[in-house]
């Protein structure tokens, strides 16, 4: 007898429940925000790639600068990449308050404070990988072209 009241109890709460969603409008679904044919272009910046040329340009070393300047500033070298023309120069110089060094694989500038410059010419094309020996989280590269 508990058995049958389970079960009729059981149809009654899903009369019920059907019950009370009869006659209620389904939710819509939301709208999908299509690009149209007249969207503008978006340009992204990124700080500090200004001097790096696009991979497939074959621009005459004469087109680049012979000279370049980086400034170190906030513990990192800005811009953190630099394309010059062979037999060009880069100054570094110093805006922090903590002596940094500019260090490649074969050369370095030393310590040097606020305020003060490291110059360094570069002869032969390729690329030159720097950092500072004392915070060798702060990188850079110089690109010499032909």
């Amino acid at each position: 007898m508990k058995k049958n009241y389970l079960i009729i109890f059981a149809l009654l709460t899903l009369v019920l429940l059907g019950a009370g969603c009869y006659g209620t409008t389904p939710v819509p679904a939301p709208e999908v925000n299509t690009p149209s044919a007249n969207t503008s272009e978006i340009r992204i910046e990124v700080p500090g790639s200004e001097n790096i040329p696009p991979a497939n340009v074959n621009q005459p070393a004469e087109e680049y600068p012979k000279t370049a300047a980086v400034l170190i500033q906030s513990f990192s070298f800005a811009p953190a990449s630099v394309t010059i023309a062979a037999g060009g120069e880069i100054t570094w110089t110093n805006g922090d308050s903590a002596n940094h060094t500019v260090t490649g694989d074969d050369w370095e500038s030393g310590a040097f404070g606020k305020d003060q410059t490291f110059t360094k010419k570069f002869e032969t094309p390729g690329v030159y990988p720097y950092h500072c020996s004392l915070h060798p989280n702060m990188t850079g590269r110089v690109v010499v072209m032909e």
